[in-house]
């Protein structure tokens, strides 16, 4: 459909409005309806690029033995890389009560670069879990230093059957 067939289309559907409301003595209501430039009727402004953030998903989880598996993807959308970067864990287990605590080291991590990285929790059965939330950044050491704003950064996400928190 071309642009000007569209316009005409909200135009009709404008007028047509215009007239059911002028009979209900609405008729000043429509003027902010079908005026182009009123936010309804504005195309939407094109969204910021998305922050830097580091991105923490879960992506799927597997049992080997006793231990279960966690497959993480970290997306790290910043300029600097991390030399240490060590999250404090808590597992819920499907009940909602506690399961584990577990301190995990994700770097290094290179900057601006998607990588996979595969961590074992032992002891502790896959299909028990019904959340990991990400209680809090322990250490967290760019290439140019401590950083105090990594869990603010931290966007997480999961694939897995598992909910991922912060």
């Amino acid at each position: 459909m071309g642009s000007s067939f569209r316009f005409e289309r909200r135009v009709h559907r404008c007028l047509a409005l215009s007239a059911h409301l002028a009979v209900a003595g609405m008729l000043l209501a429509t003027t902010a309806l079908c005026d182009d430039s009123a936010p309804a009727l504005r195309q939407p402004a094109p969204s910021a690029p998305p922050k830097s953030h580091l991105g923490l998903e879960l992506n799927k989880l597997e049992q080997r033995g006793e231990d279960c598996v966690i497959w993480a993807v970290l997306e790290n959308r910043l300029d600097i890389g991390f030399e240490s970067l060590k999250l404090d864990l808590v597992f819920f287990g499907n009940d909602g009560l506690i399961q584990r605590r577990f301190a995990l080291d994700a770097a290094p991590l290179t900057a601006t670069k998607t990588m996979v990285k595969v961590f074992k929790i032992p002891a502790m059965r896959c299909d028990v879990l019904g959340r990991i939330l990400v209680n809090d950044v322990v250490a967290c050491v760019g290439s140019n230093g401590p950083l105090d704003d990594c869990l603010e950064r931290m966007r997480v996400s999961s694939l897995a059957e598992v909910e991922l928190i912060k």
